[in-house]
């Protein structure tokens, strides 16, 4: 019988190992303003996640009628257990009010199972911390190249639009990066 592939956090992936004391979204954060030179993968990554905002800013934006897309907003927190301010920023934020519901998007170039830790146990705690219990919330990673061998921890849905997303489900929308993400699809 072969062994199930680990399910182990990335190196250096954070994550809320007790109970939030507290946390608030801000526009600006520790690092907002610079800019890392980077290259190869990582600056692959940079380029998607930027043309991706734009096109959910696009399908999502304050002018349409349905939910509202709020890319990188940075989220400042306490653990019970810390003594220091630490940062966290999901890379976006869909907010159905209509529905009462909050899905967390994390891009990513490649399917990875960094986006599970990230997205379940970092952004998902703070996110329920700061909106509270009368918002609904789902996660989504959003990709460019999806890849099903990928070892992942629990049941996922194939989306073709993440705001449609079931309450506490985990989504997965694969975008080309060429067309328009549908809002109403």
């Amino acid at each position: 019988m072969l062994n199930p592939p680990l399910f182990l956090p990335p190196p250096n992936q954070r994550q809320i190992r007790s109970e939030v004391q507290w946390a608030e979204l801000r526009r600006d954060g520790p690092w907002s303003g610079l800019s890392p030179r980077l290259r190869g993968n990582a600056a692959a990554g940079m380029r998607f996640e930027r043309h991706t905002h734009s096109a959910m800013m696009e399908a999502f934006g304050p002018s349409g009628p349905g939910p509202l897309y709020a890319p990188a907003m940075w989220i400042a927190y306490l653990e019970r257990n810390g003594s220091r301010l630490c940062w966290a920023q999901p890379d976006g934020l869909i907010i159905d009010l209509a529905k009462g519901q909050i899905i967390i998007v994390e891009i990513k170039l490649r399917h990875t199972q960094a986006a599970w830790w990230a997205l379940r146990k970092l952004y998902e705690p703070l996110i329920r911390n700061i909106f509270g219990t009368s918002w609904h919330y789902a996660v989504c990673e959003l990709v460019h190249w999806f890849d099903p061998a990928v070892p992942w921890p629990e049941p996922y849905t194939m989306t073709p639009n993440p705001s449609r997303l079931m309450s506490n489900s985990f989504g997965i929308h694969i975008w080309s990066g060429r067309d328009k993400i549908d809002p109403f699809r």
